[in-house]
């Protein structure tokens, strides 16, 4: 994914894009059906602001709209990644419909340096996540419950879908379509990278790290993903990254719910 080229930047999307992103990292914080007013919010967004933006800001929308409302549902949030992925089913499906926004899902390169750097960025993903539960011992018990009680083999198969279901659709979102928006409408380099990373960082205030120490790990990896994402051109480096990164949350989560540690 190569970024846009830097003298013909769609200054008419900046504030859309901004506002939906800050509608995005929100998404966490209100009850589930003060959910609904982030909904409609984002819908009003994109909405009014289809004809007058580029084409990557509208897709941007049309995925943060389907997203939000899905999540206002009462429980909807307990069902993750689900939500996200039946919202990127929707998109996909809505795509045809929607003018062209080429670049924003590209594959990239995976070349040997990109590998490095990913491998570097997986050993330090994985350390930063099993050392925050060991140093702060968090209650994991609402995770750990939406486990299935069901044989081994049929677990790992869930946490292999899991990994790749999730990371393929926080990447899509993030490094995709989020950085595509920032792009298009002229925000790049450091303030767009900052951008995707902080707002990927309030979505896991109830996640695996939480919290507020949750989220600021989380900007963290989102700077690491975004600096994968930039350097390859694309976003199957940070998604294989990102693979790892979420079959360590789910082998904790397993170790707990086994009562092994």
């Amino acid at each position: 994914m190569s970024a846009p080229n830097p003298g013909q930047p769609a200054t008419g999307g900046t504030i859309p894009t901004l506002a939906l992103l800050a509608l995005l990292s929100a998404a966490p914080f209100p009850p589930a059906p003060w959910g609904a007013g982030l909904f409609l919010l984002a819908l009003g967004v994109t909405v009014t602001s289809a004809k007058r933006s580029p084409p990557r800001v509208l897709h941007f929308g049309v995925l943060v709209t389907l997203m939000l409302g899905l999540l206002a549902i009462p429980g909807a949030w307990m069902t993750w990644p689900g939500p996200m992925i039946l919202a990127l089913a929707l998109y996909w499906g809505a795509r045809r419909r929607l003018p062209k926004a080429p670049g924003s899902l590209s594959r990239g390169e995976f070349d040997r340096g990109n590998a490095l750097l990913m491998t570097v960025f997986i050993v330090l993903s994985a350390s930063a996540l099993v050392g925050w539960w060991w140093l702060f011992d968090p209650d994991l018990s609402d995770a750990v419950s939406r486990l299935p009680e069901v044989h081994v083999a049929v677990l790992i198969a869930a946490g292999l879908a899991f990994a790749c279901l999730n990371a393929l659709g926080e990447e899509v979102i993030w490094r995709g379509l989020g950085m595509g928006a920032l792009h298009a409408c002229g925000i790049t380099g450091a303030p767009a990278h900052v951008l995707q990373a902080v707002s990927f960082g309030l979505m896991h205030i109830h996640g695996f790290p939480r919290g507020w120490i949750g989220v600021g790990l989380a900007s963290v990896y989102g700077l690491m993903m975004g600096l994968l994402r930039i350097r390859s051109r694309g976003l199957l480096v940070p998604w294989v990254a990102h693979v790892f990164a979420d079959l360590v949350i789910f082998a904790v989560l397993a170790a707990l719910a086994a009562g092994s540690v």
